[in-house]
C-alpha cells in the first residue's frame, strides 16, 4: 500500500525508491507535494529518526521540518524496505528539502533574476528542441521514409516492449528524437492515416488516450529539465510530478 501524508493542508507522496540511506537513521526519497489548489512541487522527502541528537542536512540542502510522521501513514517503499512497522511512525520526524545543496545562497534580487533566467533558458531550449524535431520530421517526409522509423531505418514497431517508458525509438534515451516520432505519428493521424496500436500506446505518454502534440511537448519538457539541471531523474518519475496516477 502506497500512502499519502496529509499535513497542514498539504499532501505528500513518495514517487520512487530512496536516494540514500544514512546508517539507517535518515531515509531520503524523491516525492511530490500537492496543495489544496492542485499545484505540485517536486521535493526531497526526509524521514529522520528522532533519536538523532544532531542532524547535518548540508549534504541534502535546505531542509524544513514538517512534523512527526502521522500514525496512519503506510508506504511499502518505506516500511517494508526497512522492516519498519507503522506503529513506529511516531519515532520519525518528517522533513522536506526546499533547496538543493549545490545552490549557493542568493539575495532576493538575485534569486528573482535567477528564476527568470532559468525560465527563459528552458523556453529557449524547448523551442530549439521543437525546431530539431520538426527538422527530423521534414527529413523523413523529404526522403520518403515512414514516420515510424528512426535515422537508421529501424521500425519503431520493432522496439522491445520493455524499452524505457518515453523512449519511443528504443535507443536508450528519452529526448527530442522521441518527441519527433510522436509528432510524426500525430501528423499521420491528423491526415487520416493509420498507425499501429503499439505506436498509439507508446506515444500516449500523458495517458489521456491520444497520441498528439501534448505528448511530444511533455517529452521536450523532460529533456529540457534534465539537460539544464544535470538531473538523472527518469521520465516516469518526471511524469509523476505532473500526474497523480503515475
Amino acid at each position: 500500500m502506497n500512502g499519502i501524508m496529509k499535513i497542514n493542508g498539504y499532501s505528500y507522496r513518495i514517487t520512487n525508491e530512496p536516494v540514500t540511506n544514512e546508517n539507517g537513521n535518515i531515509y531520503v526519497f524523491n516525492g511530490v507535494r500537492l496543495d489544496a489548489s492542485g499545484n505540485k512541487d517536486a521535493l526531497r522527502l526526509l524521514f529522520v529518526k528522532k533519536s538523532l541528537r544532531f542532524v547535518d542536512f548540508s549534504s541534502y540542502g535546505q531542509a524544513e521540518k514538517i512534523g512527526t510522521l502521522p500514525a496512519e501513514y503506510i508506504d511499502d517503499r518505506f516500511h517494508k524496505k526497512y522492516r519498519i512497522d507503522s506503529s513506529e511512525n511516531s519515532s520519525f520526524d518528517f522533513y522536506v528539502v526546499k533547496k538543493p545543496s549545490y545552490e549557493p545562497e542568493k539575495s532576493t534580487d538575485s534569486k528573482q533574476a535567477a528564476k527568470y533566467a532559468v525560465g527563459a533558458a528552458s523556453i529557449i531550449i524547448v523551442l530549439v528542441l521543437l525546431a530539431a524535431a520538426i527538422k527530423v520530421i521534414g527529413g523523413l517526409v523529404k526522403n520518403g521514409g515512414p514516420a515510424d522509423t528512426d535515422s537508421s531505418g529501424t521500425s519503431i514497431s520493432d522496439v522491445p516492449d520493455d524499452a524505457e517508458f518515453g523512449d519511443i525509438n528504443g535507443d536508450g534515451r528519452v529526448n527530442s528524437i522521441d518527441s519527433s516520432h510522436i509528432l510524426a505519428n500525430y501528423n499521420k493521424i491528423s491526415t487520416g492515416e493509420e498507425i499501429s496500436e503499439k505506436e498509439k500506446s507508446r506515444g500516449d505518454v500523458n495517458r489521456d488516450g491520444k497520441c498528439d502534440a501534448s505528448d511530444a511537448s511533455l517529452i521536450l519538457k523532460y529533456y529540457s529539465y534534465v539537460s539544464t539541471s544535470n538531473s538523472d531523474m527518469t521520465f516516469s518519475d518526471f511524469c509523476s510530478s505532473y500526474f497523480s496516477d503515475y
